[in-house]
């Protein structure tokens, strides 16, 4: 999935390409316990739950309590800059639909992997 999304989700992309302008379509699959924290995406997302559940939750604040459950067969949109997160209490398939260039900010540039450091032991 790239160094752009926490460790412990896999990813698959089923059309185009998310760094051109163009239509993409991708699915994920998150691990129990995997979390997306708070961000933005300078593009609209159309996103469908597959299987299990996923909660989602809106604002630059991860809170548990706010989040909304949504069951397989569900859809949300997020509109470009819309602050959110995710959060799979299972393991959980989702389907995310839009148009390219594709990026992600994190409301804390602590939570971005991509600036995390390799040390070693």
């Amino acid at each position: 999935m790239g160094a752009s999304y926490p460790a412990g989700a896999q990813a698959a992309l089923l059309y185009g390409d998310p760094s051109k302008d163009a239509p993409f379509g991708l699915r994920l699959k998150m691990l129990r316990g995997y979390v997306v924290p708070p961000h933005t995406h300078p593009i609209d997302e159309n996103i469908t739950v597959i299987s299990d559940h996923q909660r989602i939750g809106m604002g630059d604040k991860l809170d548990r309590a706010k989040t909304q459950p949504l069951a397989a067969g569900s859809f949300y949109h997020c509109t470009p800059g819309m602050a959110h997160y995710a959060i799979a209490d299972v393991k959980t398939v989702v389907q995310l639909n839009s148009r390219g260039p594709a990026g992600i900010t994190y409301v804390n540039p602590t939570d971005d992997p991509r600036n995390k450091k390799w040390s070693s032991p």
